[in-house]
């Protein structure tokens, strides 16, 4: 059985970084939504702390 290795995991440190993962994102996947965007943003901003 083979398995495809994912690239490894960016997790931002701050929110411009969180931003600027979003910015690419929207670069390499143009059919994610802004709602969509949104969410990622926040989740990883939660994730780092710096929001609740």
């Amino acid at each position: 059985m083979s398995h495809d290795k994912s690239p490894p995991a960016r997790v931002p440190e701050s929110q411009e970084a969180a931003e600027n993962l979003a910015s690419e994102a929207d670069e390499e996947e143009p059919r994610v939504t802004e709602q969509q965007r949104h969410n990622i943003a926040v989740t990883c901003a939660k994730l780092i702390g710096d929001i609740d």
